[in-house]
């Protein structure tokens, strides 16, 4: 695969901006808003912050659908605070269950050269985050790679289409991570997955 330049990337990345819908759009500005408003609902429930049902979500969330990850979430604070085990198998390592676990009593928080699970766990805690979550579907869209291949993000390739996702922010008059998020939309409806 051949690097792009930041340029080249903003300009890849404002292509798919430009094929958002407006129910896209819509879509992708309410993700955030919505994956908060569970992490309010836990953190009152379990008197815990915000940012530790974010980091949660964010240290389970790698290969899975919104939906099993907000099911596994809600299962291990229940289990944490209730003892009630859930009745299926988290998709998840021990070790990430463990530290999600270390999240939830207070023992640990994820370190921010974590850059990408750091970056969504503040994404969703906190709605004025200059953070962007640059995960290979990010990257998929900044070097507009449609056949899934890239599937790694090197620390070089995080930093530029970082800062492209800001650019192209700044140019919507958004947040960097709501672009992240409308233009995963669209790269799901053009990808058909």
């Amino acid at each position: 695969m051949k690097a792009l330049t930041v340029r080249q990337q903003v300009n890849r990345i404002n292509k798919y901006m430009a094929n958002a819908s407006a129910s896209e759009v819509k879509q992708g500005l309410n993700w955030y808003s919505e994956a908060r408003g569970l992490c309010v609902q836990l953190a009152e429930r379990y008197h815990v912050s915000i940012s530790q049902v974010a980091q949660v979500i964010s240290v389970l969330s790698p290969q899975k659908k919104w939906e099993t990850n907000k099911l596994e979430v809600v299962a291990l604070f229940n289990e944490v605070y209730n003892g009630i085990k859930p009745g299926f198998k988290y998709f998840a390592t021990r070790q990430a269950i463990e530290e999600c676990k270390a999240i939830i009593i207070g023992n640990f928080s994820i370190p921010a050269k974590r850059t990408k699970t750091y970056s969504f766990a503040d994404n969703i805690a906190d709605k004025e985050s200059t953070e962007v979550t640059i995960d290979r579907h990010a990257l998929r869209v900044a070097y507009d790679d449609k056949s899934a291949t890239l599937d790694k993000v090197s620390t070089k390739q995080y930093r530029e289409a970082r800062e492209a996702y800001r650019i192209v922010a700044d140019q919507h008059g958004v947040k960097a991570y709501e672009v992240q998020a409308i233009t995963w939309v669209v790269y799901k409806r053009i990808v058909n997955r």
